[in-house]
Order: C-alpha cells, then sequence, then structure tokens
C-alpha cells in the first residue's frame, strides 16, 4: 500500500504544535483539503512509502532492508454508515508506538453508539521510504 507520510501543523495559542499522519495515496488530495480549509492546518513535508505488513517485510528482509523503515499499523474495523443501514469499512495507518492511544481517539472520533465496541484489526507494518517520488506525481498516477 503506498502512503504519503506528512506533517500536519497547527498554530495553538502562539504555539506550533505538529504530528505524522499516513494518508493513502489514493485519498491524499481530498484528505489535505479538508485539513488546510475545513480545519486550518497546514500540510508539510510529504513522502511517499510502501507500507508492508512485518510478515511481508520478513519474508522479503533481504530486499527491504536496504530502505530505511518506520514502524507503522494499520487500524481497520466497521463503522454503521449514518442514514444506511450498512457498514462502513474505516482504516488508517498509526505510528507503531502511539497505536492504543491514537485507536482510542479514532473510536471516539467516529461517535459509535454507547455500547457498541467496533472488532478492530491492528496489523503491524512497516513503511520504507522510496527515495525520489513526490507525491503531486504519484497522486496523480493512482
Amino acid at each position: 500500500m503506498k502512503l504519503v507520510r506528512c506533517q500536519v501543523v497547527k498554530d495553538g495559542d502562539g504555539l506550533f504544535e505538529s504530528d505524522i499522519r499516513y494518508v493513502t495515496v489514493e485519498e491524499f488530495h481530498l484528505w489535505k483539503y479538508l485539513m488546510e480549509a475545513k480545519h486550518g492546518l497546514h500540510v508539510a513535508d510529504t513522502q511517499v512509502m510502501l507500507w508492508v505488513t512485518k510478515e511481508e517485510y520478513i519474508s522479503h528482509r533481504a530486499f527491504y532492508d536496504r530502505f530505511p523503515r518506520i514502524p507503522v499499523t494499520r487500524i481497520s474495523f466497521l463503522n454503521p454508515c449514518e442514514g444506511l443501514e450498512t457498514l462502513c469499512p474505516v482504516t488508517r495507518y498509526v505510528p507503531t508506538e502511539r497505536a492504543s492511544e491514537l485507536t482510542r481517539l479514532l473510536i471516539r472520533h467516529y461517535r459509535l453508539p454507547e455500547g457498541e465496541a467496533p472488532d478492530i484489526v491492528k496489523k503491524t507494518g512497516y513503511c520504507l521510504a522510496q527515495s525520489g517520488e513526490e507525491v503531486e506525481a504519484e497522486a496523480e498516477a493512482a
């Protein structure tokens, strides 16, 4: 899965706060627009990366070891779609060291009905840096 690793910067009370996000290449431009237009955030330092599962990495370690890697966890669950009688898949990629904290925030963000905990599937993996790839060219090709 190709992801865009980027920095999201927020100017809060004169202090600059930033956070790293991982967004699929296909969704990146829409997501960036929403972050900037709706939430007043600035998206910077974009880099296209390849996400592979830990098992995939181990099975092809001789090849993947030549690329810098960052531990990233995929979080997936089904969310009731508002106004529809169906479930919509939700998938997010987060830094592995913050996966538990960000999973709790993600569940709260989707405002699930009281007492309904989704079946959350977490898959550990790595983002591998792909040198020389720009977000603009990669997103247009998708």
